[in-house]
């Protein structure tokens, strides 16, 4: 819809805060600030966020020099700079990937999402490991990988996802 210019960047932004059960769930609007940024760098990142840029994305929401929807667009256009950090870049850039797969490939299980998107990281080879389990997904998403992770494209059960193969 972006790339067709029938949705404008703003427009998804808001739509995505105001319009999308799962955001209100996930990010609701009480939520303390030191724990929104923590949520979004873990959800966007994949990782947790450093001293510097926490303190300095909590002040800036604090004053309000920035809304909690643009602070998230703000988080994506750093990776893209050249100043962005490598493993960020690249675990943005896997996951776009994989998710515009898996819509392109007309699955549309949230659950079965979330399970594909676990699997990606900042390795190259994780977006094959989940473009191998989307195209599969009618026959093993819910059976034999539900719930694994992703080593090359070795398949390794982690039901609790604690980055320990299951026995």
């Amino acid at each position: 819809q972006l790339d067709a210019g029938n949705i404008t960047l703003q427009q998804m932004k808001s739509n995505w805060w105001n319009s999308q059960p799962e955001t209100a769930n996930k990010y609701p609007p009480h939520m303390l600030l030191a724990t929104f940024v923590d949520a979004i760098y873990n959800n966007v990142l994949g990782r947790a966020a450093d001293e510097g840029g926490k303190t300095f994305w909590v002040e800036a929401l604090r004053a309000g020099s920035v809304s909690r929807e643009d602070f998230i667009q703000n988080i994506i256009d750093a990776t893209k700079a050249p100043s962005g950090i490598g493993h960020d870049t690249a675990y943005l850039t896997n996951r776009a990937e994989a998710g515009v797969y898996f819509a392109q490939h007309g699955v549309h299980n949230g659950e079965q999402a979330i399970n594909i998107m676990k699997v990606v990281t900042s390795d190259a080879f994780s977006v094959i490991g989940a473009k191998a389990l989307i195209d599969g997904t009618a026959t093993t998403i819910g059976t034999l990988v539900n719930g694994g992770y992703i080593n090359g494209a070795t398949v390794f059960i982690d039901s609790d996802f604690d980055n320990v193969r299951d026995t």
